[in-house]
């Protein structure tokens, strides 16, 4: 399928959905997880895994495959037996973001935040208070951003 496409990638995420639906296994675009209880169920899975997409006539790029590893990055989160964390690397790139100047930099800041959001107990807040910045404005809107005190702390947290 040519990527160029403007729903290139929502009809592949649709595609894979469907063929691994059943499956021990999470996938987004051209990442597939596969996370087991043990080393005999995550044989089991991978072979379930490797069936289906070899029926569907997918094949893997072996060379960026990990494989039984304890401990990975998947979609910029640590994922382990202990749970999901964000990567150090994603958070520090987040609270060292430049402060948005305009209403389409700020949109750009608010997609970033809302992917780690699970990682920051205050971040509905924080969110909150910068939508209402660019609430009424349209997509790519490069007016100037003013920056009142509430929305100036909310960002620096």
């Amino acid at each position: 399928m040519p990527f160029g496409l403007r729903n290139a990638a929502q009809t592949f995420q649709r595609f894979l959905d469907d063929i691994l639906r059943d499956l021990n296994c999470l996938a987004y675009l051209d990442g597939i997880l596969i996370a087991s209880i043990d080393h005999a169920s995550h044989y089991k899975d991978l072979e379930q895994v490797f069936q289906r997409l070899n029926e569907k006539g997918l094949v893997l790029n072996v060379e960026k495959c990990i494989f039984g590893a304890d401990k990975l990055l998947f979609l910029g989160c640590e994922v382990s037996k202990d749970g999901i964390l964000s990567s150090r690397e994603k958070f520090e790139a987040l609270f060292n973001y430049p402060q948005p100047q305009d209403i389409t930099a700020l949109r750009r800041f608010l997609a970033m935040l809302n992917f780690y959001c699970r990682f920051s107990p205050n971040a509905a807040e924080i969110q909150r208070i910068l939508y209402d910045l660019v609430k009424g404005k349209k997509k790519c809107d490069k007016t100037t951003i003013e920056w009142r005190e509430a929305a100036l702390q909310a960002f620096q947290t």
